[in-house]
């Protein structure tokens, strides 16, 4: 939930913007979209700001699709439930981990990995998450999840008036896709 108190200060609570796991770049489009959520008065003024919210998220979108964004604004932090070993699913902290154990780092449960997703549909799994260790500054990512974390934190701020990744994706698909096109 979130909220703006009578004085100006918000509350936030659940937010992709509070969570340790969120990457910057995400936490940066969703604070910036609640600010201006913010300024609103009243119920009605609030639902007027919301297509300045999306305008918002349409420009973070549109940096992360034409490669404006460092990996250092895309890494996520997940914190180790188990030693990587005895992970059951391959699941991207795991297989981050997995690579800093092969290069001999000792990891273990609790520790935070730190990585950045490359492809996160690909064949092998070393191809789908690197450990941040082992990136250069502006290696390639996924941005397709990448813009599905996107949306997902405006859709945490939206879905109340009815919006859904879905809904949000479509205006920020087609200005994008005009924008590349050009």
């Amino acid at each position: 939930f979130y909220g703006v108190y009578a004085g100006g200060w918000m509350k936030a609570r659940g937010l992709a913007l509070r969570r340790r796991d969120t990457p910057e770049l995400v936490r940066q489009a969703q604070e910036a979209m609640l600010v201006k959520l913010a300024e609103a008065d009243d119920s009605t003024e609030f639902r007027e700001k919301i297509p300045e919210a999306i305008q918002i998220l349409r420009k973070y979108a549109e940096k992360l699709l034409v490669g404006d964004v460092s990996t250092t604004d895309l890494s996520i932090n997940k914190q180790l439930s188990k030693n990587p070993a005895t992970y059951a699913h391959e699941v991207f902290q795991a297989i981050a981990a997995h690579q800093l154990v092969n290069i001999g780092v000792d990891i273990q449960a609790g520790q935070t990995v730190e990585y950045v997703i490359l492809d996160a549909d690909a064949e092998r799994l070393e191809d789908r998450v690197k450990p941040v260790q082992f990136l250069e500054l502006n290696s390639p990512y996924d941005r397709d999840k990448y813009l599905e974390l996107l949306l997902s934190a405006g859709e945490e701020l939206l879905s109340p008036f009815g919006y859904t990744t879905q809904k949000l994706e479509e205006p920020i698909f087609n200005y994008t896709q005009a924008l590349l096109e050009y």
